[in-house]
């Protein structure tokens, strides 16, 4: 993103370090559209890293910004160090850097063991019969049961 420029012609108008923020990881994340050639990529990422050197330079201080440079550029340099490979046999490059790096990118499960197990199946040597599974049943598919409190009265002692 470049400066913006004031209704005075010629005359820039620089940006926040919180817009400097939203247009660097604005950047990234366009590195990651589907669909986008390697070449197109790594351009992205040039455009991410410039993003987060002006950002730098404005908040010293941004250690997320910090973060985020550092990983952009290792990201980057792992890519362009990749076999590239023929048009016809392309990935996409989300699964690329999750291939590269072993990270998975944003809104997706992680692969393989996790803290909380193996996804997508239960842990090994549990007997899966021993639970139950509850589902509630809608209004509309209920029958009867609008009695709802109409049962004895009670019959008070003392």
């Amino acid at each position: 993103m470049a400066a913006r420029h004031d209704t005075t012609p010629g005359t820039p108008n620089e940006l926040t370090p919180a817009e400097l923020a939203l247009a660097a990881n604005a950047g990234f994340r366009s590195s990651q559209r589907e669909g986008a050639d390697r070449q197109r990529t790594l351009s992205r990422l040039d455009s991410a890293l410039k993003s987060y050197a002006d950002l730098l330079k404005k908040n010293p201080g941004d250690a997320d910004a910090a973060y985020n440079y550092e990983y952009i550029v290792r990201l980057r340099d792992t890519m362009s160090k990749a076999k590239p490979q023929a048009p016809g046999k392309r990935e996409d490059p989300a699964k690329v850097i999750e291939k590269l790096t072993g990270v998975v990118l944003a809104g997706d499960l992680p692969a393989g063991r996790t803290v909380h197990g193996d996804p997508g199946s239960p842990p090994p040597n549990t007997d899966m019969t021993q639970f139950k599974m509850h589902i509630p049943v809608r209004p509309e598919e209920r029958q009867g049961g609008s009695d709802a409190g109409q049962g004895k009265e009670k019959i008070r002692k003392g």
